[in-house]
């Protein structure tokens, strides 16, 4: 499977922070994931100033993509960045990592940015000043030739540009997979999220929590089987018991490997990747499943969303 990601183009900025105090200070609920202005991202820039900070290229699509990518897979990602420093940096690393990037650059806004503070239990919570992102769109996205579109649930901020994006992948033949990316995002936006799944999403990601605000508050498996009703496949990750996998009459369950958790930054991502990697490889669910947490499990070891090549070479060997 040739498989095109579209999302937001942001860089990372990784800090871990002591304690909860300061996500209170700045009332950024632990966990979520927040769309800040540039005034905010300054306010919060200059709180972690004395902080060590950790900068890689980021975005929950982009990062899917780079496991693919490292995988052994071409895949292609879209998204918008300025014509400065930092969206020069995002390129640059796209082309690094083997992504065929097709980028929208502009020079209305800056490059956008992900803020992750990380607890000391790993737990991160994002504030996402989404600079050149936010201006991404529909006539802009051109889908390649391909067989899947994966995108990240962020999007659904826009849903002009979401809809258009799925209305021109189905066009292209191209299946649709969806990562509810955030329990904040979901709430927000449920009743679009219903109308676009139940029209477009062929693949449906989401995390307990998401799945539980998804479906009106049912538990993790009852929540699986109603996604399950209305998409050929659906993946409910939940936490440390692993993840529950449907797709038409099968059910499986994948255990999580063991890890020694530095920071859940970027877990779903590489789990997306994992799984799609397996099918696109044609496995059963349960083999798929199994990449993905073990691309999880490796990437929570390790501060921000990406996996260092010794591990990359480990993970290889793996498989």
């Amino acid at each position: 499977m040739k498989i095109t990601g579209v999302g937001n183009a942001l860089v990372d900025v990784i800090v871990n922070i002591p304690s909860q105090e300061l996500l209170d200070r700045l009332a950024l609920p632990l966990g979520s994931m927040t769309l800040i202005d540039l005034e905010t991202h300054d306010a919060i820039m200059a709180e972690i100033s004395s902080l060590t900070k950790h900068y890689s290229t980021g975005g929950s699509a982009a990062n899917s993509m780079n496991g693919l990518a490292k995988l052994g897979c071409k895949p292609y990602f879209i998204g918008k960045v300025a014509r400065d420093e930092a969206g020069v940096f995002f390129a640059q690393d796209q082309v690094d990592s083997g992504i065929e990037e097709r980028l929208i650059r502009t020079d209305d806004l800056p490059t956008g940015k992900c803020i992750s503070l990380v607890l000391p239990c790993g737990e991160r919570t994002m504030a996402t000043y989404l600079g050149a992102a936010c201006t991404m769109l529909e006539q802009e996205v051109e889908i390649p030739e391909c067989d899947l579109v994966y995108i990240e649930g962020y999007l659904l901020q826009s849903h002009h540009l979401i809809g258009g994006i799925m209305t021109k992948a189905k066009a292209a033949g191209a299946k649709v997979a969806l990562d509810l990316a955030s329990y904040n995002v979901v709430e927000e936006n449920l009743d679009k999220l219903n109308e676009l799944i139940d029209k477009y999403v062929d693949i449906l990601f989401a995390n307990e929590q998401e799945a539980q605000i998804f479906s009106g508050g049912l538990p993790a498996e009852q929540a699986l089987e109603m996604m399950a009703g209305r998409c050929s496949t659906a993946i409910v990750k939940v936490g440390a018991r692993g993840a529950l996998i449907a797709r038409g009459t099968e059910r499986c369950h994948v255990n999580i490997v063991d890890a020694d958790v530095r920071d859940k930054t970027g877990a779903g991502d590489m789990f997306a990747a994992g799984f799609l990697y397996g099918m696109s490889r044609n496995l059963d669910l349960k083999s798929s499943g199994d990449i993905g947490s073990l691309l999880s499990g490796r990437v929570i070891e390790v501060a921000g969303a990406k996996i260092p090549q010794d591990k990359w070479e480990e993970i290889l060997k793996k498989l």
